[in-house]
């Protein structure tokens, strides 16, 4: 699959599971700091989405990007 998580903070990763080229990770916010999640791809995803609301989203490198979500729920990363 052309997608990894590479770090979080401030939240909890409750699944994630990767099927027919959409990536959704389930996960609750602590509190406890900012949250932030990093994912390493191998191709640029085509949409991304917060409780079925897409987000904006910019590579920081090729092959990286970051999100700092403001609630916990579905995300979901939808690749070609």
């Amino acid at each position: 699959h052309p997608l990894w998580m590479e770090c979080w903070n401030g939240l909890v990763i409750d699944d994630a599971v990767y099927d027919a080229g959409k990536a959704t990770v389930k996960f609750t916010l602590t509190g406890s700091a900012s949250p932030v999640i990093q994912f390493g791809c191998r191709k640029q995803p085509q949409k991304v989405a917060l409780n079925g609301n897409v987000l904006p989203f910019k590579m920081e490198k090729a092959d990286v990007f970051s999100l700092t979500p403001d609630e916990g729920g579905t995300l979901e990363i939808l690749f070609d």
